[in-house]
């Protein structure tokens, strides 16, 4: 995730709230599984940002691709 300065944080994403379940990158790990029904279907992804970076205050932005298998 960039921010200002060029600031870089590192993030995790989780496919539960309880930040339990990876959502990974890697194939077969991690994956978020459905089924479709012909209409738009909304997933929620949690992301938690670990402690003990250096972040310099402003806004913070970054682009997710994900890949869907049918």
């Amino acid at each position: 995730m960039t921010g200002p300065s060029s600031t870089l944080l590192s993030y995790k994403l989780f496919s539960d709230a309880t930040y339990t379940s990876n959502w990974g990158n890697t194939s077969g790990s991690g994956w978020v599984t459905g089924t479709g029904t012909g209409s738009a279907q909304v997933y929620t992804i949690h992301a938690q940002i670990p402690a003990g970076q250096l972040a310099v205050p402003g806004t913070y932005t970054d682009t997710i691709i994900v890949t869907v298998t049918y």
